[in-house]
């Protein structure tokens, strides 16, 4: 199977196009949630006129940016409103439980980092996505938008493994190696209130991991 579920042996080039315009796809995403589209359309829609107010945006753009959005399946438009799929007032309006909007949001961080990536290869190196002029002191700033950013996928991965548990009783001790910000184990000692977990990663995310797991009313 292949991006987009192109048959790779299929001669239409048509999947070469899609895998050359992704970026578009994403910069539509990121900017839709930095401006804040899909919480102003929770949970009764708006037009565009009322959206470009609330946001102060041309309405000739913002129309054609929210068809952009409903061809990507994150809205729908009844008439003349548009409203939130049921993935985008899921994951993206903020405030939501699953709010996703972080973890989107530092993707677009990385992308100036992939534009190396031939000077990787050439070099033999890996992709870093640490700034070259990154200092001691910023660091562990980096690394907290990291384990927040996370936090949100891993409460949601955590709910999808859970699931296999489902109707087990769990005791014992758990052991989550590269716990990051611990949602996962959290998630099991939620659902078997005897478990004890281990958290295992860098000393430096392990400082983020505490804060996350006291907000979370855990010892």
């Amino acid at each position: 199977m292949t991006l987009f579920h192109y048959d790779a042996q299929n001669p239409d080039p048509q999947y070469l196009e899609d895998l050359a315009t992704g970026y578009w796809f994403s910069e539509v995403l990121f900017t839709a949630i930095e401006i804040g589209v899909f919480t102003q359309l929770e949970p009764d829609g708006k037009t565009t006129t009322e959206l470009s107010a609330a946001l102060g945006l041309s309405p000739s753009g913002i129309g054609r940016f929210l068809n952009a959005l409903c061809a990507m399946g994150l809205l729908t438009r009844h008439e003349d409103r548009y409203f939130n799929t049921a993935i985008a007032g899921e994951y993206l309006v903020k405030g939501k439980p699953h709010y996703q909007g972080d973890s989107i949001l530092w993707r677009k961080e990385l992308t100036s980092h992939w534009k190396g990536l031939r000077n990787c290869l050439e070099s033999g190196g890996r992709l870093s996505c640490a700034p070259e002029t990154e200092s001691d002191a910023g660091r562990p700033e980096r690394i907290r938008r990291y384990i927040n950013a996370m936090d949100s996928v891993a409460k949601t991965k955590g709910k999808e493994i859970l699931s296999f548990f489902s109707g087990l009783s769990l005791t014992g001790e758990l052991l989550d190696v590269g716990a990051g910000s611990g949602a996962i184990a959290a998630g099991f000692l939620d659902h078997g209130p005897s478990l004890k977990a281990t958290l295992m990663d860098m000393p430096e995310v392990l400082a983020c991991t505490r804060e996350f797991i006291q907000a979370k009313r855990l010892s």
